[in-house]
């Protein structure tokens, strides 16, 4: 078992964040959000996930004051219905060659948050691949979700199926670009995105928000 000091798990409830990991630690870790700050409290957490299974009591990182951070088996928030194949082919439209069946990652909970990733993968046009993925935090009550700031540096987007929604600043993870909308529906906070190499992005930012918004406005929120 991992165990935090209990200054590593107040520095990491302080600094929950609303962010992605890379789709390559997406695939190994979780796809979706990682709520941790910065510095060891990231390391411990992703060290926690990913470590080797040794047995079946060393799946979970715990805090000196409980805080916790783990995969949680045989559950799931619904993600991989929130949005068809057929859903993202149309709203890709001309972007993409082709579109890959939904990876859906399992629930990760980090101190009563929980999170869940459906990816996309598809091939764009031009033969290079890209994905999309909607992301999707349940957060344990309101003022966790207030700590948490998921609006900072985000531009209003009025609203969509009646939910407001923001866009968020445009990210480099990696070799990934990642272009970001965020809609939140009571204590549900949906991410849709489109990522491509960041050497080789050809799906405009302007191209991609618009078209994970017409997405959003037909998911199931």
């Amino acid at each position: 078992m991992v165990v935090y000091t209990q200054d590593m798990a107040k520095k990491a409830k302080r600094r929950v964040q609303f962010k992605t990991l890379s789709r390559r630690t997406r695939l190994v870790v979780l796809p979706l959000f990682a709520l941790i700050g910065i510095g060891a409290v990231v390391l411990a957490v992703i060290t926690i996930i990913v470590m080797p299974r040794v047995n079946q009591g060393s799946q979970r990182g715990v805090g000196a004051d409980g805080f916790r951070a783990y995969l949680e088996e045989n559950s799931t928030l619904g993600i991989d219905k929130v949005a068809t194949k057929n859903q993202v082919i149309t709203c890709l439209g001309a972007k993409a060659k082709s579109v890959d069946d939904v990876a859906v990652s399992k629930v990760f909970n980090l101190d009563g948050n929980r999170g869940q990733t459906a990816t996309f993968d598809f091939v764009r046009t031009d033969g290079n691949k890209a994905s999309v993925y909607i992301d999707v935090m349940l957060f344990k009550n309101v003022p966790t979700m207030n700590n948490a700031d998921i609006l900072a540096g985000t531009g209003k987007a009025g609203t969509i199926q009646g939910h407001p929604a923001y866009y968020m600043h445009a990210q480099t993870v990696g070799s990934d670009r990642e272009y970001r909308l965020l809609v939140t529906n009571g204590l549900k906070a949906y991410k849709f995105v489109v990522v491509q190499p960041v050497r080789n992005i050809t799906i405009s930012e302007v191209g991609a928000l618009a078209a994970m918004r017409k997405l959003a406005s037909e998911a199931k929120l």
